[in-house]
């Protein structure tokens, strides 16, 4: 076995003596002893891990960190690592990133809205940081970013069509390639900022507008629901079924959802049965009941 996600992981978790190559956590590890070879780990978000002792300092090692808090501190013991990818939600700090100063490669990947980014002027501290990757950052300016001497590559996906073209000029004389796709206009993220499905436009505009309709009407009827309906619960229920028909509809017509996009379309389906206050396992087993894709 090469590679592994352990889940209520416990404190002094020892892994040296395995061949791993690639590791994913989730649970109050405290230290985490890794093997030599390993390639790959990610923090998941209920990681809560306070030292990660491997060979090298984790010179050779791809670190990904999945954080619900907008400062998440990282682990002691990556004093070398160089290439991170930080999942947050709609606010990142770049404030613990300061102490890694070995690290080339950076991608920041912002899961809700307003996809900010706090404390950039940490980044400057990072002498060897080429490669800047940003997804869904809907809260950046051209001026959000330091000056970073070492970059040669900015890539964007998902930012204000407003941003996006000063970013180009800022950058349009120095020795920087800079991509940028799924720029969004201000009309249009006024409406969609916070829709799971914003971003399946960028490789169907009519699917992608099909999806975001149908969540924002399952969320306006989830919100008319009176709290103190009898019927509340089979009401909500009938939202949610027709929202899933919506999307298999969406899916026969356009073969649009594949194992990424189903995976999101869960994430919004368990959201709007949060938001309707219906149990999470009972929602998930409805959603694989009513799906068809």
């Amino acid at each position: 076995m090469q590679d592994l996600t352990w889940t209520d992981a416990t404190s002094g978790l020892d892994l040296r003596g395995t061949g791993l190559t690639s590791l994913a956590v989730d649970g109050p590890v405290g230290v985490l002893h890794l093997p030599a070879g390993l390639a790959s780990l990610h923090l998941m978000a209920g990681a809560r891990v306070e030292t990660v002792s491997v060979t090298g300092q984790g010179a050779r090692l791809r670190l990904t960190v999945t954080s619900d808090e907008p400062g998440g501190s990282l682990p002691s013991g990556l004093d070398r690592l160089r290439d991170l990818r930080y999942v947050g939600k709609g606010t990142i700090s770049a404030a613990p990133l300061s102490g890694l100063r070995q690290l080339e490669s950076l991608w920041l990947a912002w899961r809700d809205a307003p996809g900010d980014l706090r404390d950039a002027a940490a980044l400057s501290g990072l002498p060897h940081l080429a490669h800047l990757t940003l997804t869904d950052a809907y809260g950046l300016d051209a001026g959000t970013l330091p000056d970073l001497p070492a970059l040669t590559a900015l890539t964007i996906d998902g930012l204000r069509r407003t941003a996006a073209t000063a970013v180009k000029a800022r950058y349009r004389r120095v020795a920087v390639h800079v991509s940028i796709t799924g720029a969004k206009n201000d009309t249009w993220l006024a409406a969609n900022l916070t829709n799971p499905f914003r971003d399946w436009a960028d490789d169907d505009p009519r699917a992608g507008a099909a999806a975001c309709k149908a969540y924002a009407a399952a969320v306006r009827s989830i919100d008319a629901l009176p709290n103190d309906a009898p019927d509340r619960t089979a009401a909500a229920e009938l939202i949610l079924r027709n929202f899933v028909s919506q999307l298999n509809r969406i899916d026969q017509r356009y073969e649009l959802i594949d194992t990424l996009r189903r995976e999101e379309a869960g994430d919004a389906f368990a959201g709007l049965a949060i938001r309707a206050e219906l149990s999470t396992n009972h929602a998930d087993e409805l959603f694989d009941q009513w799906r068809e894709f």
